[in-house]
């Protein structure tokens, strides 16, 4: 049919026709299966088969319903089912068709039994029943019970359609109807949508029809009967039975199919062993029927004392091995790589592909590999090596020890997987086996062809697969990865633990179920019976879902049931009765309750409402309102208003800790007096947990009251049950943390990103300073309970109410952030968040609140907050400098300020190299707390360098200290007699150039360096140095006839190391001949004045130009003979006259160019000049008529 096309039977009159919408399925779940049985070691059974069959079952005409047994037998299942399996069948071939279309047939799996089920292939209602086919091949898998198979989970499971016959609307209705029905899946705790496959059991509705999926989730799945409307115009249809099946989702990665647990081997390994020894632990292995499985065979696992897995017992199941990997060839060292050695305090990267030969770590260095596959002979660590954030990083070894403490991890959202390959060391000195020791931690995955052995506290966060599994003295296996969601770990608790209901009005026992998944709150199937006498009560539901005896908690994890008595004539009121809780998914979690119908008790009151329930906080008094409670002659409850009674005398109160619970039962202070029946009074308990108060008077009058024995007298009971929680967390750290970025009096705390630990410790309520030294002040019980904690950070200084631009950086690892409570945690008196990091200046408020679902319900729930801080920049790294001179290749004179000198220095977080990422916060810090930068000189040259750094600011426009200096100069050595030295040029591409090494210096309040490690550096040199040449400005000495015009070559000249050149980069020095110095040698006419001028201005172009000179002798008299000295003035100094000599003038104006200056005459630096003769000769016979030195060569 064309998608807009009408679909219906045009030979029905009553049928709707209603508009096709062309609607592909875009997601299909499929299984595919191999012929035969699989058996698994925890007895679940699965059988597939083909069958061949001919005959269809539909409504529309005749009279048989066609069916073929299928018997599992038959396809090698020698021993039936222990229950009905659940059958998939679905049809294979495609043998018969109509009007070019395949056939529609639907198979059935009717009626499934220990041995068999009928096939059936419905054609709905389209054809003649007993209808004659060309044979279809049908596959089928019969399956029964729970396992894992290629390392992933399966079940079996079974549900129902909805009954939509009864709807006002028979066509859309039955669809949108059907479709809100869900049917829960029979095991919880998916972390994502699972495969699921299902067929219909049963044949029910006469229309027939196929299952259709509206939707599946995490916790159940909703099917209809779709049916055609062949025969009739209606969709709606009976109640069908369904059988499914539900698969793990396949890893995403193809890594993770080698780590389908946190332990195992491979399957063709005849070596394999798991031992766990003593306190040794795995964390996170998958459960299976309230079982936690590892990858190794049942009879290859030693859990010494049976609880190596969270506490439980460890089980082998062989669907967990993996397959054999075939490592590649072993790659030999690279040239100059063949033994490694990273010592103390340094730190090294490798982040080309390296192959490496013998490598060691000493203590306190640090070995970082980049994204990159990297080939070692052997791993010796005492050290750290890290893989940083981002990095996904492959390693081949034949081997690797970790001790004292060293780290091998990979940071944050850093990738690693370590292959061990069984071959000898060349070199190595380490043991043939894979050595985690002495409270070391490997955080990858790891794949060893070797045997992998933890001891003393070491631990792997991420999954081992090796040849044998050692763990030894507190070592631990924990499954943090990304091919690891939270393994499920489901606990149970009800309370109180018991209780006593009056026997009149509607008061009646009342129990609270929590029901949670790893310390979490989590809706939960739970099992309930009473004994004896179940029939005899009803229990309604108060929070959660269901009926007796299947019940369902809410999503906060909660069940509350009430009891309620059918017939108080048919209660026994000397019987106890027993309320029992079983797990669904784990039937070894079950807890029970006692409760008794009585004529009189005590009852701890909420308001006017008894109650069996008291919130409180350990160590903090909480008000309470007592009464003794009676039945009158008209059945309703009263107060016993003659009672008077006093705790320690008529009344004995005695409190335990819950018989679910392990702990302490810690002290109680509740001592009611009572007066007419009631009693106010505080009550405080010291320990946090469940506890079970009980009164009880065996002297009350009764007289008066229904239910009272003949003699007035009547033993008097109450309970109820105090649900206790910390008062909060004590947020803790190794040194002070309360410095911030606004107070320059408060103290420092880490660099950023840089490794530190918070403690979380439950403490009961104090108005003591000492909350995290007073280990009186702990809640002991809360590390014997199911309780977890998150952190999240709120930003404190500085503050984006002061800094809009201010930003929360972030707290690394994201995965330690979240934890569940272990055995280990008292020994740490708390919660310990060990090798965090922020990546940002300035300081935040860590925030634990607990999110274990015990202590979440009670008076909401607790957290602890603490401002931790300073952290402050772990170094600062500058950009290369701008060293800028205009018109002269950026290259000044020496003793030239520089037109401007950029500097940029960036505050950085540790592992942080481009100044992209550096730090935010650090421009809003109190000035006071901001790095100040110096000058570092050059100790081998004695040149004068002079930047003002103390221009240089930081600024909140800005994350970057900047200084722009228009007066930065490398200054020329000038001895006493103010002769400057030629030195070499510096820092240029000069052949003779010396490179110099002048650089920053940084002093702080806080720790300060240039270098990111625990040494601080504090001073670095400039990427780039000053670039500067000795110069000077020449004027060549010219002679010629008098009253001409001379042309004088000028030049601005560096010396190269050996002579002075031509400086072709400038286009810059500037001169001007009217700025001026004149001295007169020789006058024919014996002035000691002179007229004569230089003429020109300008710049030099690529170091050249020319001046004129001109006598200027006055219209109608005699140009004179006459040889005078002229200087360009280049600076304020004047030039001095040799004795005997005449008086030199200077015009007062100069260029500002001292550094042209040159000793031309032995007589100190002075400025360029020029001998002009005019008049060289003597009339027309060409004799020179005086000789000057620089013209005639004396």
């Amino acid at each position: 049919m064309k998608p807009g096309g009408k679909c219906g039977n045009p030979n029905n009159p009553l049928h709707k026709a209603v508009t096709y919408v062309d609607a592909p399925m875009e997601n299909i779940d499929y299984l595919v299966i191999e012929p035969g049985v699989l058996e698994f070691d925890n007895g679940a059974k699965i059988v597939a088969g083909e069958v061949n069959y001919d005959k269809t079952y539909s409504n529309a005409g005749g009279w048989g319903n066609n069916n073929k047994t299928v018997r599992f037998s038959n396809f090698g299942l020698n021993q039936s089912f222990s229950s009905s399996p659940g059958v998939l069948v679905q049809i294979q071939t495609v043998q018969n068709s109509t009007n070019g279309s395949p056939l529609w047939l639907t198979p059935i799996a009717l009626n499934p039994s220990r041995s068999s089920f009928s096939l059936v292939l419905d054609r709905s209602e389209v054809s003649r029943n007993s209808y004659s086919i060309t044979p279809e091949k049908v596959g089928f898998v019969a399956g029964l019970g729970q396992g894992f198979v290629n390392g992933r989970k399966f079940w079996l499971g079974q549900g129902s359609t909805k009954q939509t016959t009864t709807l006002n609307d028979n066509i859309i209705k039955p669809i949108t109807e059907g479709c809100k029905l869900v049917s829960p899946f029979s095991v919880s705790g998916f972390t994502s949508t699972p495969t699921l496959l299902a067929s219909k059991r049963t044949r029910n509705g006469n229309n027939g029809g196929w299952l259709r999926r509206c939707s599946v989730s995490k916790t159940g799945v909703s099917l209809i009967n779709e049916e055609d409307m062949t025969k009739d115009p209606e969709r709606g249809h009976v109640v069908e039975p369904f059988s499914y099946f539900l698969f793990d989702k396949p890893p995403l990665s193809e890594i993770c199919e080698l780590f389908p647990s946190p332990a195992q081997t491979w399957t063709s390994n005849n070596q394999a062993s798991l031992t766990i020894e003593n306190n040794a632990n795995i964390s996170g292995a998958p459960i299976s029927g309230g079982k936690r499985y590892i990858g190794f065979a049942q009879s290859d696992v030693t859990d010494r004392k049976s609880q190596g897995c969270d506490g439980t017992e460890c089980f082998g199941d062989t669907g967990l091995r993996v397959t054999k990997q075939q490592l590649e060839s072993f790659q030999a060292p690279d040239p100059g790589l063949d033994t490694v050695t990273v010592q103390n305090n340094q730190t090294r990267v490798f982040q080309n592909n390296e192959s490496i030969g013998t490598l060691t770590i000493n203590n306190n260095a640090t070995l970082i590999f980049k994204t990159g596959t990297y080939w070692v002979d052997s791993i010796n660590a005492i050290g750290d090596i890290e893989i940083p954030p981002g990095n996904v990083v492959e390693i081949h070894t034949k081997g690797f020890a970790l001790s004292n403490g060293s780290n091998f991890s990979a940071l944050d959202n850093g990738e690693l997987t370590l292959y061990v390959h069984d071959l000898s060391y060349n070199g190595g000195v380490i043991h043939s086996w894979v050595d985690l020791a002495n409270n070391s931690k490997f955080v990858g995955l790891l794949y060893s062809e070797k045997s992998v052995i933890l001891s003393n506290n070491a631990v792997v966060e991420g999954a081992v697969t090796a040849k044998t599994i050692t763990l030894n003295n507190g070592s631990e296996i924990i499954a943090t990865n990304k091919c690891f969601e939270p393994a499920d770990d489901y606990e149970i608790d009800i309370s109180p633990a018991t209780d006593l209901a009056l026997m009149c009005g509607d008061d009646s026992p009342q129990f609270t179920i929590n029901t949670s998944n790893n310390g979490v709150a989590e809706s939960l199937g739970v099992t309930v019976g009473i004994t004896p006498d179940a029939d005899e009560f009803d229990v309604s539901v108060l929070k959660g879902s269901g009926t007796y005896p299947n019940y369902v908690s809410n999503d906060d994890g909660q069940l509350t049931l009430k009891v309620v008595a059918n017939n108080s004539a048919n209660i026994d009121f000397d019987t106890g009765y027993k309320l029992t809780a079983t797990l669904v998914d784990d039937s070894g979690k079950e807890v029970e309750s006692q409760f008794k119908f009585v004529p009189f008790k005590f009852s701890l009151m909420d308001g006017d409402n008894p109650t069996n329930r008291l919130d409180a906080i350990a160590g903090q008094a909480t008000p309470t309102v007592t009464k003794v409670l009676a039945c009158d002659s008209g059945d309703s409850i009263v107060v016993a208003e003659n009672y008077i009674g006093e705790a320690g005398d008529e009344v004995t109160i005695a409190h335990e800790l819950d018989s679910s619970w392990s702990g302490y039962d810690g002290s109680l202070t509740y001592l009611p007096e009572f007066k007419k029946g009631s009693a106010t009074t505080d009550l405080t308990i010291s320990e946090s947990g469940l506890f079970n108060v009980t009164l009880k008077d065996s002297s009350f009058d009764c007289t008066g009251f229904a239910g009272c024995p003949e003699d007035g007298s009547y033993d008097v009971k109450g309970s109820f049950a105090i649900y206790s929680r910390p008062w909060k967390f004590a947020i803790c750290t190794n040194k002070g943390s309360d410095g911030n970025s606004k107070d320059k009096d408060s103290d420092s705390f880490t660099g950023a990103r840089e490794a530190f630990d918070v403690y979380a410790r439950p403490i009961k309520y104090t108005d003591s300073s000492d909350v995290c030294s007073d280990d009186g002040l702990l809640t002991n019980n809360y590390f014997e309970s199911m309780a977890s904690v998150k952190v999240t950070t709120t930003l404190d200084t500085p503050s984006a109410t002061d800094y809009p631009d201010a930003e929360l950086g972030d707290l690394t690892p994201e995965e330690r952030l979240t934890k569940q409570i272990s055995p280990n945690d008292h020994g740490k008196k708390g919660y310990k968040f060990d090798g965090l990091r922020y990546s940002e200046a300035g300081s935040f408020n860590f925030i634990a609140t607990e999110t274990g679902s015990f202590y979440s319900s009670i008076l909401g729930g607790f957290n602890g907050s603490k401002p931790i801080g300073r952290f402050y920049p772990k170094y600062f790294q500058q950009e290369n400098p701008e060293w800028n001179v205009a018109n002269q290749n950026d290259i000044a004179y020496l003793s030239q300020p520089y037109d401007s000198t950029v500097h940029q220095v960036y505050p950085m977080a540790s592992g942080e190299s481009g100044v992209g990422n550096a730090l935010n916060n650090y421009r809003f810090f109190h000035s006071d707390l901001q790095a100040k930068f110096g000058v570092l000189d050059d100790t081998a040259i004695d040149n004068e360098f002079l930047l003002d750094t103390g221009a240089g600011t930081w600024s909140t426009d800005r994350k970057h200290w900047l200084l722009n200096d228009g007066a930065a100069v490398l200054k020329r050595v000038t001895d006493s007699d103010s002769v400057s030295r030629k030195d070499n040029p510096f820092n240029t591409s000069d052949a003779n150039s010396t490179v110099t090494h002048f650089g920053l210096t940084v002093d702080g309040v806080d720790p300060v360096s240039f270098t990111d490690s625990d040494t601080l550096t504090d001073s670095v040199e400039f990427l780039v140095q000053p670039p500067a040449r000795f110069g000077r400005m020449v004027l060549d000495d010219i002679g010629g006839n008098s009253g001409t015009t001379l042309t004088i070559p000028l030049r601005a000249e560096l010396w190269d190391g050996s002579e002075f050149v031509v400086n072709e980069d400038d286009n810059r020095s500037a001169f001007d001949g009217s700025k001026v110095c004149k001295q007169v040698i020789w006058h024919s006419e014996g002035a000691i004045t002179t007229l004569a001028s230089l003429n020109g201005s300008g710049s030099v172009d690529n170091g050249g130009e020319e001046v004129t000179a001109n006598q200027n002798t006055p219209a109608g008299t005699d140009t004179p003979r006459e040889q005078v000295r002229l200087w360009l003035r280049m600076g304020d100094s004047k030039p001095s006259k040799k004795t005997g000599e005449n008086d030199i003038s200077c015009s007062t104006d100069y260029e500002d160019q001292p550094w042209l200056q040159y000793n031309w005459r032995q007589l100190g630096d002075e400025d360029p000049s020029t001998v002009v003769t005019f008049g060289i000769y003597r009339g027309n016979d060409r004799v020179i008529y005086r000789g000057e030195s620089g013209l005639t060569g004396q």
